[in-house]
């Protein structure tokens, strides 16, 4: 069922990779932020899934397998491509976590059953 299954993202989903800590910096220059303190810039980078569900852009900071997990599901991958991205790009991905999480969050917009492509050849 996995080889077939295909899910997509919300329209309004983007993942945004950085080489600096990209939301770090982003809350601590909130007018509503909590007290930060200065922003080590030379921090990890990082990658933060931004999305707008209802009137509400949200950031979150996503791991290098979900990130690789959902990059595949907005490619059009099917889930267990996806999945395998996901766990090729970070061993501790767990696929379980993500879906839960995700269709918690509304990442996804729709599920669908596709035929899986035959090998043309004999």
């Amino acid at each position: 069922v996995a080889e077939k299954l295909v899910l997509a993202l919300h329209p309004s989903v983007r993942i945004v990779a950085s080489a600096h800590p990209i939301l770090t910096i982003h809350r601590a220059n909130r007018p509503d932020r909590a007290e930060v303190g200065r922003v080590n810039t030379a921090a990890p980078g990082q990658t933060v899934l931004v999305s707008r569900l209802a009137a509400d852009v949200v950031l979150d900071a996503i791991g290098h397998g979900d990130a690789a997990f959902l990059a595949a599901v907005g490619a059009g991958r099917p889930l267990a491509d996806a999945a395998a991205e996901g766990c090729l790009a970070d061993p501790d991905f767990d696929l379980q976590v993500s879906l839960t999480l995700h269709l918690a969050q509304g990442t996804f917009a729709g599920i669908a059953s596709r035929p899986r492509l035959q090998d043309p050849s004999p």
